[in-house]
């Protein structure tokens, strides 16, 4: 069977070597959807790789993204398809969130994005002549808030399978970091383009954005993965400790250079949850020695982007709301004049997206499309409901972290793993008050990969609560009565 494989590889290689030369270019384009079916069909996990390592770009010009031939969209649905297929005739168990998780995921995204259709018109009178106004017409919309968010929930689904298939699940943890390398590079990339001036990078702030992400969003997506690779670093050793540490360096350096202060607190708050869990005396000052390092070794546009806005004149801008404050870039004044949206409608909110059809934006005083501000967008777009089952989702999946960090059935790597992306969940929910988007985002990429890592132990969590014998919560801590237990005679 593998010479089989082999042989009919080779063949096509060859036919496809003759065919291009024949006709261009546009014969490997044709043959992207075919070469997808073809490496389903011996197995989805192949899927789930390329996903891994690609849905972190999916909304970049490095990927294809014309209509029709987006390889994130065949992929997932391909894999979707043989995954159920396979399961159905070989009686294989499939690996299913649990009902409130999958009711809390998809009710929000769902009511948000129908709540926002009557408003499009006023958004797209809005944003005028902007290149991204046609996102705001009723069928663009409703794929780019419900559909493409959908992606994640799907790409999480299959790779939750993939690892309760896999006899090392251990090796995720490993596709993990070789994933995180991949905008690292083109981080990179960005900054050798722009002629590596890196003080002019600093003030711009918008130098990655034609690789489909801004320099905050790419912040936000590398700083979740170096809690994992952190923690997986210390609990591995010889070849492996000494690829999470490489892989980690390129990934700090990489997070400098997107110059994305939140990303930086992330990593600050990652680093001292590792500490204070350790509890090491020699890793403690080891880590005040390289901050000490970097702090001296840091480029001055570095320097600068870290100090921004700290001089008295900024902080007291800062402390008025001023829109010019250097510290927040004016966050503060712009989360000010949008707090009277919340109150328009305190419930369910104005549906997703409702910054861009607010009043601030409608008069002019307020420019972005967002509100720099996750949680305040939450409470404009789905109201205090929405905003609560938000939560409530954050602390269900850092609960399951903790636990599978201390659950002795989960081999070692895979626990460090946990514990560093519990570590990465808190720093994100600090990033959040400066931005990020509630709905799945390709900034969250890593976070969706670790949530599909985590469903696939899910079931480990439940059992753990049984053996250490909390057993089911009852409301207000009233149990009832167990009539099997009590012998009693009645005459």
């Amino acid at each position: 069977m593998k010479w089989f494989v082999v042989l009919g590889m080779a063949f096509l290689a060859l036919f496809m070597g003759l065919a291009t030369a024949f006709a261009g270019p546009i014969v490997l384009v044709a043959f992207l959807p075919l070469a997808m079916v073809i490496g389903l069909v011996f197995d989805y996990r192949i899927a789930v790789v390329f996903l891994a390592l690609a849905i972190s770009l999916s909304s970049s010009a490095l990927l294809p993204q014309a209509q029709g031939l987006n390889p994130i969209s065949y992929a997932i649905f391909g894999a979707f398809l043989v995954l159920v297929i396979k399961n159905a005739f070989k009686s294989v168990p499939t690996v299913w969130p649990p009902l409130d998780i999958a009711l809390i995921l998809m009710v929000p995204i769902v009511f948000g994005a129908l709540l926002a259709v009557p408003h499009l018109g006023v958004a797209r009178q809005n944003m005028g002549a902007r290149e991204f106004a046609s996102t705001y017409e009723t069928f663009p919309f409703l794929k780019q808030y419900i559909l493409r968010p959908f992606y994640f929930l799907m790409f999480a689904f299959l790779v939750a399978n993939a690892v309760k298939e896999s006899k090392r699940p251990e090796r995720f943890v490993f596709l993990f970091s070789v994933a995180a390398l991949v905008p690292s590079a083109v981080v990179f990339l960005a900054v050798a383009l722009a002629g590596a001036n890196l003080e002019v990078l600093q003030s711009q702030r918008g130098f990655l954005s034609g690789f489909g992400l801004h320099s905050n969003e790419f912040g936000k997506l590398l700083a979740f993965a170096f809690g994992p690779l952190l923690f997986a670093a210390f609990a591995s050793k010889g070849i492996a400790r000494t690829w999470f540490v490489f892989a980690l360096t390129i990934l700090l350096a990489a997070i400098i250079f997107t110059f994305t202060r939140a990303a930086y607190i992330s990593v600050f708050i990652t680093v001292v949850i590792f500490l204070w869990q350790r509890k090491q005396v020699g890793l403690i000052l080891g880590a005040v020695s390289l901050v000490v390092v970097l702090a001296v070794a840091a480029p001055k546009a570095v320097v600068d982007r870290v100090t921004t806005g700290t001089d008295s004149a900024s902080i007291s801008a800062t402390k008025t709301g001023e829109a010019n404050d250097k510290l927040t870039a004016g966050r503060i004044a712009g989360n000010l004049m949008l707090f009277p949206e919340v109150l328009k409608s305190p419930i369910w909110g104005s549906g997703t997206g409702s910054t861009a059809w607010s009043y601030a934006v409608s008069k002019g005083l307020y420019l972005p499309s967002h509100p720099h501000n996750m949680y305040l967008a939450l409470l404009m777009d789905v109201g205090l409901l929405g905003f609560c089952v938000a939560l409530y989702f954050y602390y269900r999946f850092g609960k399951a972290l903790r636990a599978l960090a201390q659950t002795e059935t989960v081999p070692s790597l895979l626990r460090a793993f946990f514990g560093g992306a519990w570590a990465s969940l808190v720093g994100m929910m600090f990033m959040a008050l400066s931005g990020g988007q509630w709905v799945p985002h390709p900034e969250q990429s890593f976070l969706w990969l670790t949530f599909g890592i985590t469903l696939a132990y899910w079931s480990e969590v439940a059992v753990n609560r049984k053996k250490r014998g909390e057993g089911r919560r009852y409301a207000w801590g009233i149990k009832p009565m167990n009539l099997a237990s009590e012998t009693r005679t009645f005459r």
